[in-house]
């Protein structure tokens, strides 16, 4: 297979090269490194776990939320506060 002239993905780099490989997409590999560690930095930010049943953690309000049967208890700043609201409401509907 002939090798093909193609433009580096890198945006600091962006040079015209001689690919030998129809998927290339990086004129060397210290481009490629680059690229990997940019893309690094846009991760998804991790999720809190609570650990507990009935408790996760909403994104857009930064709240704990509980909830009891399919039914929404409350919104609240710590997971203390929602695991103590949450053991009440249980408590009563044993």
């Amino acid at each position: 297979m002939p090798a093909t002239k193609k433009k580096c993905e890198s945006l600091a780099c962006n040079k015209h090269f001689w690919a030998t490989r129809s998927d290339a997409m990086y004129c060397s590999e210290k481009c490629r490194a680059q690229v990997r560690s940019e893309n690094a930095k846009f991760k998804c930010p991790v999720i809190p776990q609570s650990g507990i049943p009935g408790i996760t953690y909403n994104r857009l309000t930064n709240k704990w939320t509980a909830r009891w049967k399919e039914k929404y208890i409350g919104s609240f700043k710590t997971i203390e506060e929602a695991h103590k609201l949450l053991k009440e409401v249980q408590g009563e509907n044993i």
